[in-house]
């Protein structure tokens, strides 16, 4: 019910399920981890139980509505949300940095996190800055 509050809310709701989707399809047909990958990490939201591929999962939903949210800011929208895209760049950036230090990626997994940083790297988030 939450999700029909306000149009923001549902379109990035929509955007997260899509990235779920769509990145899931794509992890069953060459998985984001390697056999027999542990259970063991933890969301950021604090979700524990969590393999890599959900690890990694939550990095793509994360970046996904990141960009939907800096593109309401830098349009001038009155729907622009500065302190969700700060809490969801944060989401991003921690879950992108336990990926980074684990083992367990596949080695497409490794090219997803390869990208996910040089994206990172060249994201401009003007009012995080500084």
């Amino acid at each position: 019910e939450d999700a029909f509050i306000g149009i923001t809310d549902l379109e990035e709701l929509l955007v997260h399920e899509l990235s779920h989707i769509w990145s899931s399809l794509i992890a069953e047909i060459y998985d984001f981890q390697v056999k027999d990958s542990s259970n063991d990490y933890i969301l950021p939201s604090g979700t524990t139980g969590k393999n890599p591929r959900g690890v990694l999962l939550a990095c793509l939903f994360a970046i996904s509505a990141v960009n939907y949210h800096q593109r309401l800011l830098t349009s001038g929208s009155v729907r622009a949300r500065p302190k969700r895209l700060e809490y969801l760049h944060k989401y991003f950036l921690k879950s992108l940095a336990t990926l980074q230090a684990t083992p367990e990626l596949s080695e497409i997994g490794k090219l997803i996190i390869a990208r996910l940083t040089a994206f990172s790297n060249n994201l401009k988030i003007d009012h995080l800055q500084g």
